[in-house]
């Protein structure tokens, strides 16, 4: 589980100091035990987290999330006995959330029992049908399984209820991509970078949609360009039912197609032409008025940063595992354009949400 989240900080360093008092005071607080526990937890010593847990319990004794960390302080310790005794109890509980079930089934799992964690992701989502979390959980089950149509459908639904929730962006991307359906796992994967953009899964999406760029895309001489992120497997007897009809017309004429048309001014897909062709693309999708019978957030987004005249730098920093050496060349030559860059994405985040987000079934 990932249990850390980091405000978007591109470099950036925030300095602070506090008084004396207010240092003492902050020892005393319960708000000090825990991120004392947390931080021995990730350091490897949940055992040790315990007695800080225990001191924030008796400094607020009401409080569910100190009972759910002392569970997790005891799954990590792999005393899982006690962590689920822990847990059963916060279920009777009024202030009971999503995090509880999770942690719950994510404990039966470890204890040897798929079949009951996945028995309680499916009674917290009747709780919490936005729970982000409990369907990540809930696909990783499937995955374990290698039913990887339930995997893939059960990430997405988490896409759709808890657009801000990143981690099932990654689970469908890195699916999709490994699919002949790659076009979703581009825009899950681009989605899943901005909501997360400074961990090690944003390096390695970064890498991963650069690869299927370069493998999806076709260069035979200048004028001449082929992109294959649309399905080349179901015949059109099956991609033009009901159901797959509009996802198949935007793979193939809008996705597919617009980017063949970028490319057709290339000789070479590489980092470069990439940053140069994304932005053909979005220029067109906009000038055709594609975006009017296939609306998308994540369009939407790149547009607004056209217009803002970052783009370039987006894209810049979108690949940059691509090429980190030409990357990191630029951002030392141009260091006020990349903090220019970073203050805008702090201050324009994504901002996915119920009115405002993007999942495949859209496209029905």
């Amino acid at each position: 589980m990932n249990r850390i989240f980091k405000l978007l900080v591109f470099f950036l360093p925030i300095f602070y100091s506090l008084d004396s008092t207010a240092q003492r005071n902050k020892k005393d607080s319960a708000t000090y035990c825990i991120t004392r526990a947390i931080n021995l937890e990730d350091q490897g010593k949940p055992a040790d987290a315990i007695a800080w847990i225990r001191k924030a319990q008796k400094l607020e004794p009401k409080n569910i999330n100190h009972d759910y960390e002392l569970a997790y302080a005891y799954f990590l310790n792999k005393n899982l006995d006690q962590a689920i005794a822990i847990l059963e109890k916060l279920l009777t509980r009024p202030t009971v959330n999503g995090k509880i079930y999770q942690l719950l089934g994510n404990t039966y799992d470890e204890s040897g029992n798929p079949d009951k964690a996945m028995e309680t992701y499916r009674a917290g989502l009747q709780r919490f049908p936005g729970s982000g979390e409990l369907y990540l959980e809930s696909g990783i089950i499937y995955l374990k399984r290698k039913d990887y149509d339930s995997a893939v459908s059960t990430f997405e639904k988490g896409i759709e209820m808890d657009p801000g929730f990143s981690s099932n962006y990654y689970r469908a991307a890195k699916l999709y991509l490994s699919s002949n359906e790659k076009i979703w796992g581009m825009i899950y994967g681009e989605l899943f970078m901005l909501l997360e953009p400074m961990s090690e899964r944003s390096k390695e999406l970064s890498r991963l949609l650069y690869e299927t760029y370069k493998k999806q895309i076709a260069l035979a001489g200048y004028g001449q360009a082929k992109a294959y992120f649309a399905n080349r497997v179901i015949p059109d007897s099956i991609a033009n039912q009901a159901s797959l009809v509009k996802q198949t017309n935007f793979a193939r004429k809008i996705y597919d197609g617009l980017l063949a048309d970028a490319f057709k001014t290339e000789s070479a897909v590489n980092y470069t032409t990439l940053c140069r062709a994304r932005k053909a693309f979005i220029e067109a999708y906009y000038r055709n008025n594609a975006w009017k019978e296939y609306p998308n957030a994540l369009f939407d987004y790149q547009y607004k940063m056209l217009k803002s005249g970052q783009f370039d730098n987006y894209n810049r920093w979108l690949l940059s595992e691509s090429n980190t050496g030409e990357f990191n060349k630029w951002k030392e030559l141009n260091r006020d354009e990349y903090l220019k860059f970073a203050k805008w994405l702090i201050r324009n985040p994504v901002g996915l949400d119920d009115k405002y987000k993007f999942y495949r079934g859209q496209y029905r």
